[in-house]
């Protein structure tokens, strides 16, 4: 004689959690803490600071090292602090656009297309960059070529002066030393 008992209802195989609602997969995204943001900031301002009149020029592979040695615990790859640039609007389409809409005139070389090494040269501030509350006032000059170069120099100040963009093109220029060197600020 066989004993039947009652089938329990189908079940859903997925895990805690209301239908419908996605979890989070792979890594957070990529954030600094304050400390952590304050001591790379006196990194980048105090690096090449030894009595020098042109400010420390760092390239992209500088800077990736340094935000490796600031934190060890999440180090970022070079692909991660592009997208941060290119969230920022730091990419060289972005100023190529900003410098068209804008009705300024863009030199003979034509998006790159020339013998001279071009950068597009702009500023942020930390205001700008949406890092009041986290760091102290300071400035951030960027240069992007078409061949997706970035140079940058950092200073502790609120806003832009010409002196600084002197002596980052000058930093540039000693940057690459034998190659002509257009710079133009957007």
């Amino acid at each position: 004689m066989a004993l039947l008992l009652p089938v329990p209802p189908p079940t859903d195989r997925r895990k805690d959690g209301p239908q419908g609602v996605k979890r989070p997969v792979g890594r957070p995204p990529w954030s600094i803490e304050k400390e952590d943001g304050v001591r790379l900031l006196g990194r980048l301002v105090g690096h090449g600071s030894s009595g020098s009149s042109t400010p420390s020029i760092w390239t992209l592979p500088q800077l990736v090292t340094e935000l490796r040695e600031v934190l060890p615990a999440y180090p970022p790859s070079v692909d991660t602090v592009r997208r941060v640039f290119y969230r920022l609007g730091l990419t060289f389409e972005a100023q190529v656009e900003e410098l068209c809409s804008t009705g300024r005139l863009f030199p003979r070389c034509r998006k790159g297309r020339c013998r001279e090494l071009l950068y597009l040269v702009t500023h942020r501030t930390t205001c700008q960059l949406g890092l009041v509350s986290l760091l102290p006032p300071a400035t951030v000059v960027v240069g992007l070529t078409p061949g997706n170069r970035v140079a940058l120099a950092v200073r502790m100040q609120s806003r832009v002066s010409p002196k600084f963009i002197r002596e980052f093109l000058a930093g540039l220029s000693a940057l690459h030393p034998n190659r002509r060197m257009v710079g133009i600020l957007v």
